[in-house]
């Protein structure tokens, strides 16, 4: 239950700072959190399926297990060097903000707690069919 309303009070405030970053770009609270587009539609996808996420009690597939455990890794590796590095290198500084390295980690905080909880998913993605052995006939004699 709890992480269920975590995941709710982050997309409401996500969904909040994509509409004031879209009106007010220039307010000071934007010096903590990006107000750059791209970074504020990636904030929303991501909360989007955190929520998604969370609502459910267990993955479909293999591959979706596979898939929320490590992009949860990543999300923490890269919220950790963002915040570890940022006051070293402003390159990336510019665009994405310290709010947004912790709201990586939180976010990858969740994946992971979700691939680690949830039940793995039977189900398997379907194969394609094997193609036949055909028999090559060079001089075909006309005889079936």
């Amino acid at each position: 239950m709890t992480i269920k309303v975590t995941a709710l009070l982050t997309s409401a405030s996500v969904a909040l700072m994509y509409v004031l970053s879209a009106v007010i770009p220039n307010d000071p609270y934007f010096f903590l959190i990006s107000s750059n587009i791209a970074v504020a539609i990636g904030r929303v996808l991501l909360a989007a399926i955190l929520v998604q996420l969370v609502f459910r009690n267990k993955f479909r597939t293999i591959y979706g297990h596979v898939a929320s455990c490590a992009a949860g890794c990543v999300l923490i590796g890269f919220g950790i060097a963002g915040i570890v590095i940022a006051p070293l290198d402003y390159s990336l500084f510019s665009y994405i903000k310290p709010l947004d390295y912790i709201f990586m980690i939180g976010s990858g905080l969740l994946l992971t707690h979700a691939a680690l909880g949830y039940e793995r998913g039977t189900e398997r993605l379907p194969r394609l069919s094997r193609p036949r052995n055909l028999q090559l006939r060079l001089f075909s004699t006309g005889r079936a």
